[in-house]
């Protein structure tokens, strides 16, 4: 038995022992959901209920030994899968848990068969722009306001949202860490200039990352208290996902380190902050905790690698439009 398949009945039996009245169908995504699991994965699984009144719940579970991210939704409807299809993205790489009505499965199909279609695709492309443009215009407000760190962190943003759309486009591929290796070997250039920019220059090992990762996400669980994104579990899942990048030589050490960086952006977002608001963020915590922050390094770049990575954004979003058109080509 394959770890897909293991973790594929660890999420059976978890739906078997808590489901309830209301839950309608259940599906696995990630690595469990595209089927290349292996020894360090944990399970993402998500949970549609019936209510269309029903307030998201996200939460971490440990069962059986399995770290289980569990997203429990209302179902929104298929006009709004095919009206937000750049969100909605992910659901190309679900596998059904849990469908006793066959409803996931009369619905997924047609999901994908809109994903992969020239509408599909035009309207994803136009989303994923639309996202690009917000932190581009995040970065012009950091840059009226002399705040070179926000504009960094916006401009890396742009940098990855404009990356992954273009992976969309030619490889129909949602995981950041597939996106990056496709990067270095479609785009060795591009690739090779933003990580020039983006890599720490005296990089940590990863064990201090990670331990200043861990600090950081205590810091914001205690004060802010009760966030699934700051939940201590997530330290052993994360830690998990950088062997899993060293050992099976998935990434090199500084996508790990863009991955830690990333995560501990995620968890700061997670509490309302902006890429505003981070400068004074970063500012007002303890120097132990800037010290953290530095070890992952978040830092403000000169001007000119902003410019670098906006001319590399331009030219991201020029090929993804490419990859579109093209594809929309070979379907007609």
């Amino acid at each position: 038995m394959n770890y897909t398949e293991r973790l594929m009945n660890t999420a059976r039996q978890y739906i078997a022992s808590n489901k309830q009245t209301d839950w309608v169908f259940a599906y696995a995504g990630g690595s469990v959901g595209r089927g290349d699991a292996d020894a360090y994965s944990n399970l993402n699984l998500y949970v549609v209920v019936s209510s269309t009144d029903f307030e998201s719940i996200d939460s971490n579970v440990l069962y059986d030994g399995v770290i289980i991210r569990l997203h429990i939704r209302a179902w929104e409807g298929s006009c709004v899968l095919r009206s937000q299809p750049w969100r909605n993205r992910f659901l190309s790489e679900a596998r059904i848990v849990y469908d006793p009505y066959g409803a996931f499965e009369t619905l997924r199909p047609a999901v994908i068969d809109y994903f992969a279609s020239v509408e599909g695709r035009s309207k994803m492309l136009m989303q994923s722009q639309e996202q690009v443009q917000l932190y581009l215009k995040c970065l012009d407000s950091c840059i009226r306001t002399d705040d070179q760190f926000g504009a960094s962190l916006a401009a890396q943003a742009a940098w990855l949202t404009a990356a992954s759309s273009l992976a969309w486009m030619r490889h129909s591929c949602c995981s950041g860490s597939n996106m990056l290796s496709i990067m270095q070997v479609e785009e060795p250039e591009t690739y090779s200039a933003f990580r020039n920019i983006c890599s720490q220059e005296n990089a940590v090992p990863i064990d201090g990352s990670l331990m200043s990762m861990a600090h950081y996400r205590h810091f914001l669980r205690e004060q802010n208290g009760s966030i699934s994104r700051l939940e201590p579990i997530l330290d052993t899942q994360i830690a998990r996902k950088a062997e899993r990048m060293l050992v099976t030589g998935r990434g090199e050490v500084h996508t790990v380190q863009w991955m830690l960086r990333r995560e501990a952006l995620s968890c700061y977002m997670a509490t309302g902050g902006t890429f505003r608001m981070f400068r004074e963020h970063y500012h007002q915590t303890p120097f132990a905790i800037q010290h953290h922050l530095d070890q992952l390094g978040f830092s403000a770049y000169p001007s000119r690698q902003i410019s670098e990575l906006l001319r590399q954004v331009e030219w991201l979003t020029d090929q993804a439009k490419r990859a579109a058109e093209l594809a929309a080509h070979e379907i007609s």
